[in-house]
């Protein structure tokens, strides 16, 4: 029996669970996966029920800085109230470096999406306030068949379960690597028997082992072009078990849905040629952080009712240290540039 993966609160995919936040990189590894090291990944975004990181049910994948792409079963029966995006929470239960969260102000479920067969299963969030800080992930043009060629290695992303039965994800963000298996393979009677469309890839190992699992539908699928650069193939969809023999994961193959994607965002190319500002604002100890690429000149903190507690102001530094005494909570970090502003969520626990 296929087992279609429908929304609940640990969907899809998974590579591992720790329990601890203080990570030693080196023996985290399970089903040829390992723990992701910050910064790494920028443009990893979360869903969320809420706007902590730990409510998380969903992945997704930053395509342009006020858009995001998910899985369409992600998105069925959800509200744009009851849903937030957030990036940099590597640790769901400490997310404290770089964090921060962003609305939605629409989405997007494709219009020929079958909860059935999940054919066309895709998404698009649209973001309320764009992201300057998290450069996207470039997607894969259509003539890049060279990207999703058979054997190419892949990597997938996620917070979902290490094991089939475990009962919970994981805490730290995880990578696996899946090589790409042919549809003729994964079509034969032993396998998927038919069920795999040419809007589909298939990826991971017929003999079992590394897979996607229950924790991270709408999660990344990506490679590596010539050039070194993250590329993304695929968004993780749906599959029968996780890890197991003859059973790869299946990714909905976003090349085919370049134009319906541009149709929403305008061209991607011309998007992701645009240098992001990477201003970045965290606080930890009583201090908050700020770190831009150009010049600060102010910066406005306000409460959630937006009222404005503390200004600061600079004209020399790209970085900046500042004392911050105020109850824990959300905040508004308005950051002001030589040459735009932008607005970012802070997360301040004592």
């Amino acid at each position: 029996m296929i087992l279609h993966l429908h929304r609940m609160k640990n969907l899809f995919l998974s590579i591992f669970f720790v329990g601890s936040f203080y990570v030693n990189y080196a023996q985290l590894q399970i089903i040829s996966g390992s723990a992701v090291a910050p910064p790494n990944y920028e443009w990893m975004a979360g869903l969320s029920y809420s706007y902590d990181p730990y409510d998380q049910f969903c992945g997704g994948a930053l395509i342009a800085p006020d858009w995001i792409a998910t899985a369409a079963h992600c998105m069925e029966g959800e509200t744009v109230s009851g849903i937030k995006i957030f990036f940099n929470a590597y640790y769901l239960s400490q997310p404290v470096t770089g964090y921060f969260t962003a609305d939605i102000d629409t989405f997007y479920i494709h219009e020929n999406f079958n909860n059935t067969t999940y054919d066309n299963d895709i998404a698009l969030i649209h973001l309320r306030i764009p992201v300057t800080a998290v450069p996207p992930i470039r997607i894969a043009r259509t003539a890049e068949t060279e990207l999703v060629d058979s054997g190419k290695v892949q990597k997938v992303i996620g917070w979902g379960k290490l094991k089939k039965f475990a009962q919970g994800g994981s805490d730290t963000l995880m990578e696996a690597e899946v090589p790409i298996v042919a549809q003729s393979i994964c079509n034969t009677p032993n396998s998927y028997d038919g069920e795999i469309t040419n809007n589909m890839l298939c990826a991971g190992f017929m003999a079992g082992g590394s897979d996607a699992c229950q924790g991270d539908s709408g999660g990344p699928l990506f490679s590596v072009d010539s050039n070194g650069n993250e590329v993304l193939t695929g968004i993780v969809s749906w599959g029968n078990g996780c890890g197991d023999k003859n059973f790869p994961g299946i990714y909905t193959k976003i090349q085919n849905y370049l134009p319906w994607i541009e149709d929403f965002t305008g061209k991607l190319s011309k998007i992701n040629s645009i240098e992001a500002n990477n201003t970045k604002v965290y606080f930890s100890n009583n201090v908050l952080n700020v770190s831009s690429k150009s010049l600060l000149q102010k910066i406005e903190i306000a409460d959630a009712t937006g009222r404005i507690v503390e200004q600061f102001q600079s004209f020399d530094s790209n970085n900046i240290q500042v004392p911050f005494h105020h109850a824990n909570g959300m905040y508004f970090a308005k950051i002001f540039s030589n040459y735009l502003s932008q607005t970012t969520k802070v997360f301040v626990h004592q």
